[in-house]
């Protein structure tokens, strides 16, 4: 295979191609929505803001089905078009960036969809003029430290505590614990994610947060939690 072919089936098999894990949550969240018309006319979000209303009356909303799926047919050729038009220096260059988060993301390698919305913001950040007229270097470690760190604690303290000195497993239920499904399903759906709470505590809309300047705001502190700690998915007694 040459070299060029090799490049375009390793971007399409992470990235780009119709079974990419990255593409399947790309529309999965709604983000070519985003993308194309702005947050605020994002259907989930919508869905989202009008919960109440939905539940005091029925209608017929076979209209509004039909409006996105052809949403969805269009959005989908714009991602085909955009994909067949990329240079072979961005494919490589999101892969590399994709790999780069994938390897140094420990047990959030488990959480893929947590994963894609890391490297979503990453790549628009690196992206932005912010990045590009960046003149000194990130501290090494800022990765790790204020991006990882964060989610595996979270993810850690779900089913151990300190005892002594030493880790041991929670005595809760499995219904009680926030795992891996749960928080992949917090960054599934649009609705999930605009529920994250951003380092100052204030929950905005996260179509307003994934822009250019994403990456730099999803920093947190190593002692802050990034807002997973109320979705529970799996409604399982042990």
């Amino acid at each position: 295979m040459p070299p060029n072919q090799a490049l375009v089936t390793l971007h399409a098999d992470y990235i780009g191609g119709e079974h990419a894990n990255y593409r399947k949550w790309y529309f999965a969240a709604q983000l070519d929505l985003d993308d194309a018309v702005g947050h605020s006319q994002n259907p989930g979000l919508n869905r989202l803001r009008s919960v109440k209303r939905n539940r005091q009356g029925s209608g017929d909303n076979g209209g509004v089905h039909t409006t996105n799926e052809k949403s969805l047919k269009i959005a989908q050729e714009r991602w085909r078009l955009a994909m067949n038009s990329m240079s072979q220096y961005d494919r490589l260059r999101q892969i590399a960036l994709y790999l780069l988060c994938w390897g140094e993301a420990a047990q959030v390698r488990f959480v893929p969809e947590c994963l894609c919305f890391i490297f979503k913001c990453a790549d628009d950040y690196y992206r932005s003029p912010d990045c590009q007229n960046r003149i000194d270097p990130v501290p090494e470690g800022l990765y790790l430290r204020t991006v990882i760190k964060p989610l595996y604690r979270f993810i850690r303290d779900q089913g151990y505590e300190v005892v002594d000195g030493k880790f041991v497993r929670r005595e809760k239920d499995h219904e009680d614990i926030i795992g891996y499904d749960d928080v992949n399903q917090l960054f599934w759906y649009p609705e999930g994610i605009a529920r994250i709470v951003l380092i100052d505590k204030v929950c905005r809309l996260c179509f307003a947060f994934v822009s250019k300047k994403s990456y730099s705001r999803f920093r947190s502190e190593p002692d802050t939690t990034c807002g997973l700690g109320t979705l529970t998915t799996i409604h399982e007694v042990r």
